[in-house]
């Protein structure tokens, strides 16, 4: 009994070492060689807007000094580019827009409002949404407001019987 046991096992035992052999390896093959397409810039159709820098910077200038900066574009475009709004990211930044369209080949500006009344650090933006489809522009406008410097015609305190200077 022992010996007809070990011969079925024993046939078990080579028929799955042979079937365990008859599957194929998987080659590899070298890939084949293609060209890479050539990919050329899409041509613009309609208008494009293109700004010389996309930062209004005021620098480091002093309390109630000039307001004003300007963020210069131009529409590279085939078709006429407008402006339909420009906003800031807050009350102190107002920019002000060409009402009119920016033919293909123009330039414009937008001048940029920052209220210099207040000091510290600038760091606002300014939102500006065209006739160019699912795309608008976001200027960063940065600086410093100093504090003016004391007004020295004014005494510091005169000397009275209330106020020793």
């Amino acid at each position: 009994m022992k010996k007809i046991v070990l011969f079925i096992f024993a046939i078990a035992l080579l028929t799955t070492g042979a079937f365990a052999q008859s599957t194929k390896k998987a080659t590899k093959k070298a890939p084949a060689k293609t060209t890479a397409p050539v990919v050329t810039a899409p041509k613009v159709t309609g208008p494009d807007m293109t700004f010389e820098s996309m930062n209004v910077d005021f620098g480091n200038i002093e309390q109630d000094s000039d307001p004003f900066r300007f963020a210069k574009f131009t529409n590279n475009g085939t078709e006429p580019l407008l402006i339909k709004s420009a906003n800031g990211s807050c009350g102190c930044t107002v920019p002000t827009w060409p009402q009119t369209p920016i033919l293909p080949g123009e330039s414009g500006e937008i001048k940029v409002r920052y209220d210099t009344h207040r000091t510290g650090a600038i760091n606002k933006t300014v939102t500006v949404n065209t006739n160019i489809e699912g795309k608008s522009f976001v200027l960063s406008v940065k600086g410093e407001i100093k504090p003016k410097a004391a007004d020295a015609s004014v005494p510091a305190g005169t000397k009275n019987m209330l106020n020793k200077g």
